[in-house]
């Protein structure tokens, strides 16, 4: 896949993926297709039509269709299909079921940076070049399973700082409602410090040194005034090592009992395109056209048809691009790719990533991390100690630190003596920066082929304001590395990591994407695609910026948990679930939940 996008990336003109005037700069429009006959035409407008209206007659049916189940749509779909028991809800999932192997790959946190790009768990394609980094391309990736990107990410919860949810305009999320959300999903999903089991060796080494640093130890995980912090990581994890995704803390054993008879879950599935019926200038969106994920060439294409909704869960990714295959997105861009305008907004056009720089040492002076030492983790002890729900270093997540650098940075993948950078059996220590961006970029179809990778465009680096906070950030993690303890023998290995050369020569990104679909000026602020009924978004591609010195992972539940709060209140006297209630509550309940924000 990676090989097919550089070879399309590289018919594209140097500088063609530039901004001019603050908008995107798409690739030349394709040639205008030849005349044919009109009676050819007219016969084949027929018969284009007999063949539509097969397919709407062997279509299948349901009162609400997620497409994708991902993070966001695993959400939608518990709290929909409870809520809802008379009421029938899809999810079309492109992935498929995943084998053994994978499985452990994706369940075992010592295994995340294979999940990256294992393409039975996600998918893998190249941005286009940065001038940011030196005119580097990097590698993207998102979650393709039942879970989407909670199945392989690094499941870390961190609340962004405060007056960040004011900042995302969705009618509703108030300040107040989402501290009452995310302490929600803080236990729905259960995260949770790193337990005993699969503690790594010195990671409270590592908080010791931070302190000696100048950093407070943070214990309260929703405190989110600015500061200088570091913790323990956060995150889903059990108490034996297993991967807690969105899919195992919502769909689990018991919602799929009570749900037996209302949830359908596809996998394998890959959604084409959104159909739309028009009455007059009222566009409706109602319902899907999908194949097999293994129907490249497109030939047995089916529809599902939705009663109430179409909800977009699809990822960063894969919301901007459905929404443009679909004909809603910049007229430019469909025209280039050859799509009708169904809509013409600005999708994708404002999109942002973050980058990521590292500061790295070696320890001498004391033993191998356990869960990098080649040894151990290929005995066959530590497998059985895992699948035994008992922890060992295949539990043991990589990432077992913290922090936020006040409004600057978000200190994350640090790769506490874990040595994924250089291999196994190195004694490495390295500390990640993740900048709070204020560059933006863009994302496009490539092709209307619904398999091909969309055109990314990060423009990582682009402001030099965003490598000057990345270069704060390093200093400071370099005094951590310096407060160890005499006995671990640091050696510096990147002495000059704060260099704004070595920085755009080795920053990458940490998959955080957002704003395809951004509210505002894409979805209205209840998430419904703007002109369109029966169509929303809720997944990351809705926020309008990266989450302030946080990841995106704990707010995506949230939006999720507020959207499917607002549907379930939107349609329960429609499924029988309605009481009467006074003009007075009435008026409070929609007081409070279109208070302004």
């Amino acid at each position: 896949m990676i090989s097919i996008a550089l070879s399309c990336m590289a018919q594209h003109r140097k500088g063609q993926d530039r901004a001019v005037n603050g908008k995107p700069s798409y690739p030349r429009a394709l040639p205008a297709p030849k005349d044919f006959d009109m009676n050819t035409g007219f016969l084949l407008t027929i018969g284009l039509v007999f063949l539509q209206l097969l397919k709407v007659s062997r279509a299948s049916t349901s009162d609400f269709i997620i497409v994708g189940g991902g993070t966001s749509g695993c959400v939608l779909a518990a709290r929909l299909c409870v809520a809802f028991p008379d009421a029938s809800i899809s999810v079309l999932e492109r992935g498929k079921p995943l084998n053994e192997s994978a499985r452990f790959v994706k369940d075992a946190m010592r295994n995340v940076i294979d999940a990256w790009v294992d393409p039975q768990i996600s998918e893998s394609f190249l941005s286009l070049p940065n001038d940011g980094l030196s005119g580097r391309r990097v590698l993207l990736t998102t979650g393709a399973v039942l879970g989407g990107s909670s199945s392989s990410n690094a499941v870390q919860f961190v609340v962004p700082l405060e007056g960040y949810v004011r900042s995302l305009g969705i009618a509703g999320l108030s300040p107040m409602r989402a501290k009452r959300l995310y302490r929600r999903v803080y236990r729905k999903v259960g995260f949770r410090p790193q337990p005993p089991l699969v503690k790594l060796r010195y990671a409270d080494d590592y908080l010791e040194a931070g302190r000696n640093a100048g950093f407070e130890i943070e214990d309260d995980p929703f405190r989110n005034n600015a500061r200088l912090a570091m913790w323990n990581t956060r995150s889903s994890i059990d108490g034996g090592g297993r991967r807690v995704d969105s899919c195992a803390a919502y769909l689990n054993e018991n919602v799929r009992d009570r749900c037996s008879a209302n949830l359908r879950v596809v996998q394998g599935v890959t959604v084409i395109r959104v159909l739309f019926s028009r009455t007059g200038l009222s566009l409706r969106a109602t319902g899907v056209e999908y194949v097999s994920s293994d129907d490249k060439q497109l030939q047995d294409r089916k529809v599902m048809l939705a009663r109430k909704e179409v909800l977009l869960s699809a990822g960063p990714y894969g919301s901007p691009k459905l929404l443009q295959l679909s004909g809603i997105g910049p007229r430019e861009v469909l025209d280039r790719v050859g799509l009708k305008t169904v809509r013409d907004l600005p999708v994708g056009v404002s999109t942002q990533s973050r980058a990521a720089s590292g500061h790295f040492s070696a320890y001498t002076g004391v033993p191998l991390e356990p869960a990098n030492n080649s040894t151990v983790l290929n005995s066959t002890d530590a497998r059985q100690q895992w699948e035994n729900g008992l922890g060992g270093v295949y539990g043991s997540s990589p990432f077992p630190m913290n922090g936020v650098v006040k409004d600057i940075c978000y200190l994350t993948n640090v790769l506490a003596f874990g040595g994924l950078l250089e291999g196994l059996d190195e004694p490495l220590l390295a500390s990640f920066c993740l900048g709070n961006p204020t560059s933006r970029g863009y994302i496009c179809l490539n092709d209307s082929n619904p398999f091909s990778s969309p055109l990314v465009q990060l423009d990582l680096l682009g402001n030099r304001e965003d490598l000057l906070r990345i270069q704060r950030c390093l200093r400071l993690v370099q005094k951590v590395h310096r407060s160890f303890p005499p006995q671990f023998k640091l050696t510096d290995l990147s002495q000059t990591s704060a260099d704004e050369e070595e920085i755009r020569n080795t920053a990458l990104t940490p998959f955080h994407y957002v704003g395809g679909c951004a509210v505002g000026s894409v979805v209205r602020s209840d998430l419904r695609v703007r002109g369109v009924y029966g169509l929303r978004i809720v997944d990351a591609s809705v926020l309008r910026h990266i989450p302030t010195s946080a990841g995106p992972l704990s707010t995506t539940y949230v939006v999720a948990e507020h959207a499917a709060g607002d549907l379930i209140r939107r349609y329960r006297c429609r499924f029988g679930r309605c009481r009467r209630r006074v003009w007075w509550l009435r008026f409070g309940h929609w007081l409070l939940g279109h208070s302004s924000l």
